[in-house]
């Protein structure tokens, strides 16, 4: 009986958990202004992407109305320029 109880409280336990970050995951997408797009409304796009090397391209990203212009290169990405897309 006691083996049961406890098999019980670990369950409501991690149920708890559970819909604390469900909840909490709701709550930050409201906070922060952020709202998920509506299925089949993409909010990225890849514009444009450039080879200037073997191991080096440029990337023109749009992220909602944000144009974003990204450097990949071996060590990783760098973010050469954010930018309104009426800017362009």
């Amino acid at each position: 009986m006691d083996i049961a109880r406890e098999v019980l409280a670990i369950l409501v336990v991690f149920g708890l958990l559970g819909a604390l970050l469900f909840f909490g995951r709701r709550a930050q997408w409201v906070a922060t202004g952020l709202r998920r797009p509506p299925a089949g409304i993409r909010r990225l796009e890849i514009v444009e992407t450039i080879r200037i090397g073997p191991h080096q391209s440029l990337h023109i990203v749009r992220v909602d109305r944000r144009m974003l212009v990204i450097s990949s290169h071996p060590s990783g990405c760098t973010l050469l320029r954010d930018m309104e897309a009426t800017e362009i």
